[in-house]
């Protein structure tokens, strides 16, 4: 219908200020925009050697520079040419590229309050955060003034957090090893009042000793004293103080004992009386005589072992087994007689 195509075509041309050209396999004109009476220019362009599917080239009609635009239809072998005065091209690429400028100032004008109230917005949350730190610390917290850049660098709220977080994790460590060794001491300060029969009866010693992990094995218990004879061997001549050398004795031959007992009952070591006792709860179903026998075999090995390891030469008293927890003083007694 070439009324209706010429029709769409003269709508082009009257938005664009162009002309629009229609041409075939060997570039004959089969239609154009508008009705020609002088046809020099067209026939100009009839003569351009189109080599690609689609371009653009620049040339001189009747002493004006145009711009023609091409492309080939997928379709058939026609050729849609489109010619358009270069000063309009360039206005409208100035058109655009002024649009496009306008588009990407707003959008950073946009983007920059944007920015500004979401950072504003999720900085005052941070803000209370480190009001509420620097209050509840010692040392309190203020944005220092920004010296020279080439001389300071500026503190700012996520390293007084990251500071403060680290002196947490400090002050937890530090809290954490106090509160490991106020335990220890506790704990053989329960097992010296055990010994010597001060736990009232209202006493909880079940849940007591749940809290320092002790579970009993069964209601048998015995008693081996440990009275350190001679250690001076394991030191050189007046190296160090006398109690610090008598603690670190204690702590060689407390960590074998015990290690000794846990392989078939489980013991716990205490100093009481300038000696070291072992409460022994002995597995469920130990005999007396086996479990006397074990006992003897923890003193042998324990002599052994840290007599040749360390050369600490000590004496160690049996009590006799006893049924109950509350008769841990009778074991004391017995094993501090022998």
């Amino acid at each position: 219908n070439e009324e209706q195509l010429m029709q769409s075509i003269r709508t082009i041309q009257s938005f664009n200020e162009g002309r629009v050209f229609v041409l075939g396999e060997n570039n004959q004109l089969l239609a154009s925009s508008e009705h020609i009476a002088d046809t020099a220019d067209v026939q100009d362009i009839l003569n351009l050697e189109f080599r690609e599917l689609n371009g653009t080239v620049e040339v001189e009609l009747n002493g004006e520079h145009v711009t023609v635009s091409y492309t080939s239809s997928a379709r058939t072998n026609w050729k849609y040419v489109y010619v358009l005065p270069t000063r309009l091209y360039g206005e409208k690429l100035q058109y655009i590229r002024n649009v496009s400028i306008m588009i990407l100032m707003i959008a950073l004008a946009v983007g920059s309050a944007i920015a500004l109230f979401l950072a504003k917005k999720n900085y005052h949350p941070l803000q209370r955060l480190v009001k509420h730190i620097a209050e509840r610390s010692e040392s309190g917290w203020k944005p220092p003034a920004r010296e020279s850049e080439s001389t300071a660098s500026r503190v700012d709220e996520f390293d007084y957090l990251e500071e403060m977080i680290d002196r947490t994790f400090e002050h937890n460590s530090a809290m954490t090893l106090t509160l490991e060794k106020q335990k220890k001491t506790l704990f053989s300060n329960l097992l010296v009042r055990m010994l010597k029969g001060r736990i009232e009866q209202s006493f909880p010693l079940d849940e007591v000793l749940s809290e320092y992990g002790v579970r009993l094995h069964s209601e048998k218990f015995a008693v081996m004293l440990f009275y350190l004879e001679d250690y001076s061997r394991i030191f050189r001549e007046n190296q160090g103080d006398e109690e610090k050398n008598r603690k670190f004795v204690h702590l060689i031959v407390t960590n074998i004992v015990e290690e000794l007992a846990s392989q078939e009952h489980q013991g716990w070591m205490t100093e009481i009386d300038d000696m070291l006792a072992c409460i022994i709860n002995f597995k469920p179903g130990t005999e007396p005589e086996a479990a006397l026998d074990d006992m003897k075999k923890i003193a042998e090995n324990a002599k052994r072992f840290i007599g040749s390891r360390f050369e600490i030469t000590f004496t160690v008293s049996v009590g006799a087994g006893h049924g109950s927890i509350s008769q841990l003083p009778h074991a004391y007694q017995e094993a501090l007689e022998a």
